[in-house]
C-alpha cells in the first residue's frame, strides 16, 4: 500500500510537471535567500568574535613612572579575574612602532626625540563587560596620564549584529510562510484538477489516508528538492563569494565555512523543506479535499 501511495504521489508531480517545477523553483529561491542570510549571520558572528577579542584598554603612563612601578601594576592586573592578557610597551618600543608605521613619511619622524612617546599597558579581557572596570582601575592611578578605551565602538557593532540577527530571523519566518502558501496553493490546484478522479476512488472504497497521503508526500518532495537544489547552489557559491568578503574585512582572519557547517546547513534545510512542504500540503488537504 505504501508503495502505491508513493507511486501516486510521484505520478501527481509528473502529471502536473509545469506547476510542480514552478513550485520547486519558488521554494528554491526562498531557501536560497534563507541560506544566504544564514551565511551572513555566520560571517557577522565571526567578525563580532574577532572584534570582541581585540577590544582592549590602553593606559599611557606619565614620564616619571618607572618600569618597576608599571610592572607592579601589570602584575596586579594579571591577578584580576577576567583579565586575559596585559602587554607592556616601553618608550623605546613605542617609538620603534611609530617609526615603522610612518617609515614612508620621514617628515613625520624628523626632530622627534626617541623618548617622547609614553610607556603603556594594553589590557585584554575575557569579555567586553570586564573592560569598564579595567578602565576605572587605570583612571584611579596617579601614574596614568591617559586611558584609551573604545568600548562604544565594539558595543555599537555588537548591537548592530544583534539587530541584524533578529531581522534575519524575521525574514526566515517570512520566507517559510511564503513557501507554505506556495505549496498550499499548488496542492490545492492539483486537488481541484483531480476532483472527479478522487470521487471515483472514494466510490471504489479507497481509504481516507490512501487519498490524502499522496498529496502530503508531494509537498514533502517539493520542499526536499528545493532545499537540496538551494543547498547545492550555495555550496558552489561559497568558494567564489568568500574571497570578496575576506577582502572587504582584510584585518579579520575569516575562513570559509567548514564542510561540516555546509553539510549541516544543507541537511537542516532538507529537513525544514520536508516539514514545510508536508505542512503546506496538509493544510491544502484539510481545506480542499472532501473525503
Amino acid at each position: 500500500m505504501l508503495r502505491r501511495i508513493l507511486r501516486n504521489a510521484i505520478l501527481g508531480i509528473t502529471r502536473h510537471g509545469g506547476l510542480s517545477l514552478t513550485t520547486v523553483l519558488v521554494i528554491t529561491l526562498t531557501f536560497g535567500a534563507t541560506s544566504a542570510l544564514a551565511l551572513f549571520a555566520f560571517g557577522a558572528g565571526k567578525i563580532l568574535d574577532y572584534y570582541e577579542s581585540r577590544a582592549l584598554v590602553t593606559a599611557f603612563f606619565k614620564d616619571d613612572a618607572t618600569e618597576d612601578q608599571i610592572f607592579s601594576i601589570r602584575n596586579e592586573l594579571l591577578q584580576r579575574s577576567g583579565v586575559k592578557e596585559v602587554v607592556y610597551t616601553s618608550k623605546d618600543e613605542a617609538f620603534a612602532l611609530y617609526s615603522e608605521q610612518f617609515k614612508d613619511k620621514p617628515e613625520l619622524l624628523e626632530g622627534i626625540p626617541t623618548n617622547v612617546l609614553p610607556a603603556s599597558l594594553d589590557v585584554r579581557t575575557d569579555s567586553l563587560e570586564d573592560l569598564p572596570g579595567i578602565a576605572e582601575f587605570f583612571k584611579g592611578n596617579d601614574l596614568v596620564e591617559e586611558v584609551a578605551f573604545y568600548q562604544d565602538v565594539v558595543e555599537r557593532f555588537k548591537n548592530l549584529v544583534n539587530v541584524t540577527r533578529m531581522a534575519l530571523l524575521a525574514l526566515v519566518v517570512l520566507f517559510a510562510g511564503i513557501s507554505v502558501v506556495v505549496v498550499l496553493t499548488t496542492v490545492g490546484l492539483i486537488i481541484h484538477s483531480m476532483e472527479e478522479e478522487i470521487e471515483i476512488m472514494a466510490l471504489l472504497g479507497a481509504t481516507k489516508n490512501y487519498v490524502r497521503l499522496p498529496f502530503i508526500i508531494q509537498g514533502a518532495i517539493y520542499g526536499f528538492l528545493a532545499a537540496v537544489i538551494s543547498g547545492g547552489i550555495i555550496t558552489l557559491a561559497i568558494p567564489a563569494v568568500f574571497p570578496y568578503i575576506r577582502g572587504f574585512f582584510a584585518n579579520v582572519p575569516l575562513t570559509d565555512p567548514s564542510v561540516l557547517f555546509q553539510l549541516g546547513l544543507v541537511g537542516l534545510e532538507a529537513l525544514a523543506g520536508i516539514f514545510i512542504g508536508s505542512f503546506g500540503s496538509w493544510l491544502a488537504v484539510n481545506r480542499y479535499l472532501k473525503v
